[in-house]
């Protein structure tokens, strides 16, 4: 049927709309890449930080290691129990952080191992404080410097 309106005349048939573009993309996929990124970057950090906490506690548990071979290899208990102190001492430092461990000493540095210990301390601290600052020998001590040596592996391994 013809259309005598010249205006009808001029219409052209439906077509589809032309295809959405693939560049640039919506704003919620800038969103979602941005996001997709930022977890990415924080797992990134996050391995990087266990890779260097296993590389620190390995470091650390051989020193451990060193210190007990040289014990048995007989090796004084003071020097046991100032190597224990040094490598507990720098271990602190790194979880702690300077500021809060730097000043210990004395009652304050036990202090701050008991508060700080997966397990039973006294008998270790103790024994620790008296080889450190007399000198004391294996015998006669009630706590086995072994005993000691596996507190120190516990705490290391807690904290590192």
């Amino acid at each position: 049927m013809p259309s005598d309106n010249p205006a009808l005349a001029a219409l052209r048939d439906i077509h589809a709309a032309p295809a959405a573009p693939w560049w640039p993309p919506a704003p919620g996929w800038w969103l979602l890449a941005a996001l997709v990124l930022l977890l990415l970057f924080w797992l990134a950090r996050a391995a990087l930080k266990a890779i260097r906490r296993r590389r620190l506690r390995r470091s650390v548990l051989r020193e451990l290691d060193a210190l007990q071979n040289q014990w048995q290899q007989g090796g004084s208990a003071r020097a046991l129990a100032s190597g224990l102190n040094v490598l507990l001492k720098r271990v602190a430092l790194v979880r702690f952080g300077r500021p809060a461990v730097s000043k210990l000493s004395g009652e304050q540095w036990q202090a701050f191992l008991h508060d700080r210990s997966p397990g039973k301390v006294e008998a270790a601290l103790d024994w620790l404080e008296n080889a450190y600052r007399n000198g004391a020998s294996d015998a006669g001590d009630e706590t086995d410097p072994s005993q000691l040596i596996l507190w120190v592996r516990h705490w290391i391994t807690a904290y590192v």
